[in-house]
């Protein structure tokens, strides 16, 4: 039994250990499954740390021991564990410029709670330069102690690498940019600004950060709104094109002064092919652009006086004399050349005839009219052509022989050059155009022949191109001188024509101006009266006439004449003038006469011209009774408008339809409808020049009972006037 029982506790307990063998078993399969996990997790860890380049480290704060991995060893080029590695030999191993840094980090370390990082360089064993970065934590105690540092560092040399050529690339382009000679700048699609240079800061006076800190770069723009404007206008442009868009602005620089800039402007695509903004560029072209007005002003002027060269002056007169042939008005080109120029150049040097030349130059162009122009055509030679000056060839002639010698007096005057007087003399060659079978290109050498002349007539003188304008100009300019004296002079008479009324008689004379010349005698208004108008010598002569005439007729009253009016004529230019209304008024206030004896002769010219001012001076004449008819009526601009807008009371048919009117069929119906038209409008009538009896006979037949002309009596004297009006019988009382 004994047996049995221990048996079975043996069996018992050989169960009970095969139990546990088995336990035990499964157990160390489990622990060689977990340690082959375990293996697997390390080798990945420690693979991470080989591909990755990393390399753990624990530092033991209170023994200053440092515990590295492999990679440490490997990364320095040394066989892991082949000896121990210290602070100060790991320190060793940092670059020497790195090493106050890494210093100063480990120190801060222990001061933070949270991971730090740097960067630093390392030599290997082989001597080789590593980029290393450095993450490390404090743990501390539970005291707050520190009590070691987890750190692990990183290989990163090939980023470093790439970072700091990057870097020095970005460097580089900085410096390119801020060197470059031009404004260049980044910004995005809604306008605000990413970058810009130092050109762009330096010629705005902004620093880049206020440059880059607005949301608009309109917001600081320096232009005005309409530049503002045109600029967002290129941006849209830009935008929505490819290549370059061109555009130009002026803009304020901080220099105060504006500045010409041209601007290209390329839109950006991103990579999703999406337009992200601008790229800009601007150059300033302020003295390209001055360079260039330079040039342009060069190829056009004189580079001495700054008036116009040859060959641009030879342009505008081949253009005026195009527009005068198309206009039908004249123009003339004025020569001016220096006599004996040369010898001051020989004597007194260059410098000063060019400052006589520039003076010169000045002269002429201070004394032109707007529309006229001057030229430096080279040495002392100079032309200003005139233009506009008349559609008569005789007018225009006279004008331009007055134009020359006032520019000429003007040349005269002494010349103050370095402290000396300079006096000069020009000749002056004068050509018209256009005239018959003659070019823009002739009128240069006709004035240029002139002036020739005028130096061979002794220098100092004026010449026309053509000798017979020469005599015609000069007797028209002797004229008007010797007109001039002769209104002062007492050598001006008045000669009157009787105008008939066919049943009453004479009603009336019609004051004529003579000449009584010292020389040539008796000189008829057609050889004066033209060269007076040109000359404004018609205004006094006028007025001489309206004062002799009037007091001639007060005269005649107070011998016993009964005169119905005189007629005078009255000049555009007189009656335009602002004081005629009242020295008209004043003259017959002097004289004690009433209005209603003086019948003003005004020409259709006048009536066209200045309606209103023509209405109002009429008006106001004929509140103290002046009477008003249109002489040579039919030989200007007949209009039934201003006969009926005007108060006239008398029409005067002119003589160049009356000689006529018994040989020509078509002077006959002109007469005729400007009696009916009279009629119809209530207005006197007279004809005047009429010279035959039947001349007479048809006017009465078709209704004009009063005339005047040489069948009736010739202008005669004052004198004669009386004894023609008691002797002469009216036509109707002939019969």
């Amino acid at each position: 039994m004994l047996v049995v029982i221990v048996v079975g506790i043996s069996l018992i307990a050989i169960v009970s250990l095969l139990v546990r063998l088995h336990r035990l078993s499964k157990n160390i399969q489990m622990l060689e499954q977990q340690h082959t996990a375990s293996q697997k997790k390390i080798d990945l860890i420690t693979n991470y740390r080989r591909i990755s380049k990393t390399a753990p480290w624990v530092w033991y704060v209170e023994q200053d021991k440092v515990e590295w991995s492999d990679e440490i060893f490997e990364m320095l080029g040394y066989e892991p564990g082949s000896f121990e590695i210290d602070r100060e030999f790991y320190m060793s191993c940092v670059y020497p410029d790195d090493r106050p840094r890494v210093e100063k980090a480990l120190a801060k370390i222990l001061g933070r709670h949270s991971v730090s990082a740097m960067e630093h360089r390392i030599f290997t064993r082989k001597g080789e330069t590593l980029w290393i970065e450095q993450r490390a934590e404090v743990f501390r105690d539970a005291a707050g102690k520190p009590e070691f540092v987890v750190g692990v560092c990183q290989e990163v040399t090939a980023r470093k690498i790439s970072e700091l050529d990057f870097m020095e690339k970005k460097r580089t382009l900085r410096l390119i940019l801020d060197n470059a000679p031009m404004g260049i700048w980044l910004q995005d699609r809604h306008g605000r600004l990413l970058f810009v240079n130092k050109a762009i800061c330096d010629a705005l006076g902004m620093p880049e950060e206020e440059f880059l800190s607005v949301d608009h770069y309109a917001e600081i723009y320096p232009g005005e709104e309409s530049s503002v404007m045109g600029c967002l206008a290129s941006d849209e442009a830009a935008l929505g094109q490819e290549g370059a868009h061109h555009s130009y602005e002026t803009l304020k620089f901080s220099d105060g002064r504006l500045h010409d800039l041209e601007i290209i402007k390329i839109r950006l695509i991103n990579s999703e092919g999406i337009v992200s903004g601008l790229i800009g560029l601007s150059t300033d072209i302020t003295q390209r652009k001055i360079a260039e007005e330079n040039l342009k002003f060069l190829a056009h002027h004189d580079g001495l006086t700054g008036l116009y060269n040859r060959n641009y002056f030879v342009d505008q007169l081949r253009k005026a004399f195009a527009l005068a042939q198309r206009q039908n008005n004249h123009g003339a080109l004025l020569f001016f050349d220096c006599d004996h120029f040369k010898a001051i150049n020989d004597s007194l040097g260059h410098q000063i005839g060019d400052e006589i030349l520039k003076e010169m130059g000045a002269r002429l162009s201070r004394n032109i009219r707007q529309e006229d122009e001057v030229a430096r055509l080279g040495g002392d030679e100079f032309v200003v052509m005139a233009v506009n000056i008349g559609e008569d060839q005789r007018v225009a002639a006279e004008r331009a022989q007055s134009f020359a010698e006032k520019l000429k007096d003007v040349l005269l005057e002494p010349y103050e050059v370095a402290g000396q007087l300079h006096h000069l003399t020009p000749s002056v060659g004068v050509s018209l155009f256009p005239q018959e079978e003659q070019t823009a290109d002739d009128v240069l050498k006709h004035a240029d022949t002139a002036m020739y002349r005028a130096k061979d007539a002794g220098r100092n003188t004026i010449r026309f191109f053509m000798p017979s304008m020469q005599q015609e100009v000069e007797q028209r300019l002797r004229t008007q001188t010797e007109l001039r004296h002769a209104i002062t002079h007492n050598e001006l008479a008045l000669h009157y024509q009787p105008q008939i009324n066919a049943t009453t008689g004479v009603t009336g004379v019609e004051a004529l101006i003579r000449w009584n010349h010292p020389s040539r005698g008796m000189v008829f208004p057609g050889d004066f009266i033209e060269i007076a108008e040109e000359s404004a010598l018609i205004i006094p002569m006028g007025e001489w006439v309206l004062q002799h005439g009037l007091a001639q007729f007060k005269k005649w009253q107070a011998e016993g004449l009964v005169l119905g009016t005189m007629a005078i004529n009255v000049s555009p230019k007189q009656f335009h003038q602002d004081s005629f209304v009242e020295y008209v008024k004043g003259l017959l206030n002097d004289m004690d006469m009433s209005g209603e004896v003086l019948e003003l002769e005004l020409t259709e010219n006048i009536l066209l011209d200045q309606t209103a001012e023509t209405v109002s001076k009429i008006e106001a004449l004929k509140e103290v009774g002046v009477l008003f008819s249109i002489d040579d009526f039919g030989t200007g601009y007949s209009s039934m408008a201003y006969l009926k807008k005007l108060p006239l009371d008398r029409l005067k048919i002119d003589k160049s339809f009356v000689s006529d009117i018994t040989t020509n069929i078509n002077d006959a119906h002109i007469v005729k409808t400007i009696i009916g038209m009279s009629h119809n409008l209530g207005l006197e009538l007279i004809a005047e020049g009429v010279e035959t009896k039947e001349e007479m006979e048809f006017l009465l037949e078709n209704g004009c009972d009063d005339f005047q002309g040489y069948y009736f009596a010739r202008p005669m004297p004052a004198k004669k006037i009386v004894e023609f009006c008691q002797a002469y019988r009216p036509v109707r009382a002939q019969v």
